[in-house]
């Protein structure tokens, strides 16, 4: 076989596989083409919903969306109120209300320091100074008001050293309302 035979044997060989690539490609682009139609298509579709759903104006107040899809409506503001050049809050001069302590009170719970100072004498109740009092209003489980005063005792030791008693983590004011009255109240 000869240089001439070899070459056109490759080049028919080249030939066929054109045609089969061009049969290829015809097809792929008949492919594209419906694909382009039917993206043409779909978007068209998806213009028309976004058109229904713009003029449909739906907002958390009249569908399931969430408050924050609300941006492009400002909701007015529907307070009767007039506006007032004051500021918000508590005005100057305005006497606040506090409650006052009882005098007396249902129950008495004295809190004095507990063991003995460093020196290691003992620290005796009826030494201990008054530091503070302070009250707990409540009611029991059959409603009859009771009032509780939590006295704060300090001894001073006969080294010098003065120690204080400890109050109950929740009485941390003058006068209070109790758990009981709290529950009742916030319920």
């Amino acid at each position: 076989m000869n240089k001439v035979d070899r070459l056109e044997k490759e080049n028919k060989a080249l030939k066929e596989q054109v045609q089969s690539l061009l049969a290829k490609l015809d097809i792929v682009m008949s492919e594209v083409r419906a694909l382009s139609e039917e993206n043409a298509m779909l978007h068209a579709k998806v213009k028309t919903f976004e058109d229904q759903l713009s003029r449909s104006k739906k907002n958390s107040g009249n569908s399931s969306f969430p408050p924050s899809r609300d941006l492009s409506t400002v909701k007015k503001n529907q307070s009767l109120r007039k506006k007032s050049n004051k500021k918000s809050g508590g005005q100057l001069g305005h006497k606040g209300m506090t409650l006052f302590q009882d005098a007396t009170p249902t129950d008495i719970e004295s809190h004095h320091p507990l063991g003995k100072c460093s020196c290691g004498n003992t620290l005796n109740p009826e030494d201990a100074k008054l530091l503070c009092k302070r009250q707990v209003f409540d009611i029991p489980p059959v409603i009859d008001p009771i009032c509780i005063e939590h006295r704060l005792y300090e001894n001073r030791c006969s080294c010098g050293q003065i120690h204080k008693g400890a109050m109950p983590s929740n009485v941390n004011a003058p006068v209070q309302y109790g758990p009981n009255i709290r529950s009742l109240i916030l319920t």
